[in-house]
């Protein structure tokens, strides 16, 4: 059970686990790392790598790349719901819902500005979207937030009154934000 056992560090110079059992470091085979995630069961990390997500199994220390083929974009997210499907953020603004296993992915929101993207607790049939236009004095930016409920489709704005959020978070129960 993998579960608990690492810590996942993305940097610019690569992926690493760091072993909570003996300090151990592992690194991801490959270039840099911007984001990371572990999938639920803790056997697969997922990390942002120029543009590629390439899913690592640290115990075999093989990898697959996940896009290969797929012309997305820059990549601004990465995360792992509890059913183990995986989402990934773009630049140009849009979400990606993606089943590992078959390599598949589908696009599930879409804003105009790069996108950041947060799971709801333990909830996968929700995702939280947030697009921040990073551009100019820091005082006029301004964020865009949406729930996307991942079962109907449905969309749901929620206001920041013309504001930029700096952070978010959801309770643990998935209900509040």
């Amino acid at each position: 059970d993998q579960i608990g056992k690492n810590i996942g560090i993305a940097a610019h110079w690569g992926a690493y686990l760091i072993s909570m059992d003996d300090g151990k470091t592992s690194r991801m085979p490959g270039a840099g790392a911007g984001f990371i995630s572990f999938s639920p069961d803790g056997r697969l990390v997922a990390a942002e790598s120029y543009g590629q997500i390439p899913l690592w199994d640290p115990v075999t220390n093989k990898i697959r790349i996940l896009t290969k083929n797929k012309n997305l974009g820059g990549i601004t997210g990465l995360q792992f719901a509890s059913d183990g499907t995986l989402f990934s953020a773009h630049e140009d603004g849009s979400v990606y819902q993606w089943d590992v296993e078959k390599e598949t992915n589908r696009l599930v929101a879409k804003g105009s500005k790069p996108a950041w993207i947060k799971i709801p607790g333990k909830n996968p049939n929700l995702l939280i979207c947030y697009w921040m236009n990073p551009a100019g004095d820091i005082q006029k930016r301004t964020s865009e937030l949406t729930v996307v409920n991942l079962k109907t489709g449905k969309s749901y704005p929620i206001t920041t009154h013309g504001n930029r959020v700096c952070t978010l978070d959801v309770d643990p129960s998935g209900t509040i934000l």
